[in-house]
């Protein structure tokens, strides 16, 4: 299996740069506040001719800019870009080139939405004075939009005796704030696109907890190969729950493309690292939300997985199980467009998977007593998390044949362990070929099997030493992702 964390990431575009898309609901839905707005203008050289809907828009309260039209021939999106220009008095004060973007097609007409960030320091936009359609160093598509800043006037006197809140920062928008105590409670902004469900005895105290609609300009791009669909931070001055809350968010479906929601996540931004790492997703599309626990409060995004594989026709049965782990970012193709359903799964690949699935931390200063594990291998500090969780012994005492491909019996051992005593028995008389399932792993396949999490084949046997395809291996993985509750 080809995991991102190898140095090879063949099949994502590199440099893609995206900013985060907001929740288009909150900004249409009746009760929202007005638009400053203004028609597109051709730039010179520019390739859209457009014509129809032609218009842009921005929105003082969710920070956002709206750029809707029809252009009289069909457009590649994958080269289109977007410019901010900040201006004061009609003097350029700075430029931010926010890189390639995407836009959603409604009844034929192109729309994008997009924070606008990067506004200099101790500024704040005040309005929209124009929208130039252009060329982008014969690259693409560029869309150049000229925002009117200001610096915000000062906070309000403190009353006298009081502490007085400090003024909020001009590039956020705080939309929802609420008072939790031990008993728990909810935070929900007015139209819901929000909305976290804190349980009791989460806190031992009484803390103010706020949502804020895309901490700009904290709140960093989608990793490659990915778009967002919302944005939020969530604050409680540090303070941080004992128990899980349940956080619920609105997406915009017009992200997916056409592409199964299963390829919904929602990601927490780690200020350490710089990256995203996802959390769960569980979809309703009925109400187009998702749901995810979320066991600390930080800044949270909804992204989608924009990975094509044009080889899953073959195998129909795995494509959902894929898009569960593409949305999970758990899995990527080993080249452009190829996932190779058909191919074989090493043993450090499955590890990493499931180690990754469970939410174990790799151990990168991790030691075990493999030797066939070099610790510069990109796959050590997968294999010395599973090994310090017990969830690995190698096949020997110092070997684990990390490179070996994993047989299915092998891969129900290691299920077996992660799924522990919860996961009832299930029956090897069922398998024609239970005598050849070796006793080392008959309790692994058993729990496999009694979590639903590993069948047989038509023919009735299990194939205890047949060797795992990536396809199966995706069943497995997606089904046990939604054991855990996780999607």
């Amino acid at each position: 299996m080809y995991f991102r964390d190898r140095n090879t990431k063949g099949n994502v575009a590199v440099g893609l740069v995206l900013s985060l898309l907001l929740f288009l609901a909150a900004s249409f839905a009746p009760g929202a506040p007005a638009y400053a707005q203004t028609p597109i203008t051709n730039g010179t050289g520019s390739p859209l001719n457009i014509s129809g809907t032609n218009v842009a828009y921005w929105n003082s309260v969710s920070n956002q800019v709206t750029i809707e039209f029809t252009p009289s021939s069909s457009l590649n999106f994958s080269n289109a870009f977007l410019d901010y220009v900040f201006t004061l008095n009609n003097t350029v004060m700075g430029t931010i080139h926010v890189g390639q973007v995407y836009a959603g097609v409604y009844n034929g007409v192109y729309k994008m939405v997009y924070m606008v960030y990067g506004m200099p320091t101790g500024y704040h936009v005040t309005g929209l004075q124009s929208v130039y359609a252009g060329v982008y160093q014969t690259h693409g598509i560029l869309f150049t939009v000229y925002l009117a800043v200001a610096t915000p006037p000062p906070p309000p006197p403190a009353p006298i005796g009081g502490g007085g809140a400090p003024a909020a920062s001009p590039t956020t928008i705080t939309t929802a704030t609420a008072s939790i105590g031990p008993a728990g409670g909810t935070v929900a902004t007015s139209d819901n696109s929000a909305v976290v469900v804190v349980p009791p005895g989460a806190f031992s105290t009484t803390v103010t907890m706020s949502l804020t609609a895309v901490c700009v300009p904290t709140a960093p791009a989608p990793p490659a190969g990915f778009v967002a669909a919302v944005a939020w931070c969530i604050n409680t001055g540090g303070v941080q729950p004992t128990k899980p809350a349940l956080a619920t968010f609105k997406y915009d479906p017009t992200i997916l493309n056409g592409r199964s929601p299963s390829r919904l996540g929602v990601y927490l931004y780690n200020t350490s690292t710089g990256k995203w790492s996802w959390v769960a997703g569980m979809v309703n599309t009925s109400n187009d939300t998702i749901t995810a626990p979320l066991s600390e409060f930080s800044t949270y995004a909804v992204l989608a997985n924009t990975q094509v594989f044009t080889d899953l026709g073959q195998v129909p049965w795995a494509r959902s199980a894929v898009d569960t782990l593409l949305g999970a970012d758990l899995v990527a193709g080993m080249a452009p467009g190829i996932f190779d359903p058909d191919g074989t799964l090493t043993r450090a690949q499955f590890t990493t998977f499931l180690v990754k699935a469970d939410g174990l931390a790799p151990v990168s200063s991790g030691t075990t007593p493999f030797t066939d594990v070099p610790a510069t291998a990109w796959y050590a500090p997968y294999v010395a998390a599973a090994y310090q969780a017990g969830l690995v012994a190698g096949v020997s005492s110092t070997s684990f044949e990390p490179n070996a491909s994993i047989t299915r019996e092998q891969m129900a051992v290691l299920l077996g362990k992660l799924l522990g005593s919860s996961a009832p028995a299930g029956s090897l008389s069922q398998f024609s070929d239970a005598f050849s399932i070796a006793p080392w792993a008959q309790s692994g396949v058993k729990a496999a099997v009694g979590a639903g999490l590993m069948t047989g084949f038509p023919n009735g046997t299990f194939q205890p030493t047949g060797t795992a395809t990536r396809a199966q291996a995706a069943v497995v993985v997606a089904g046990y992702l939604k054991y855990l509750g996780k999607v």
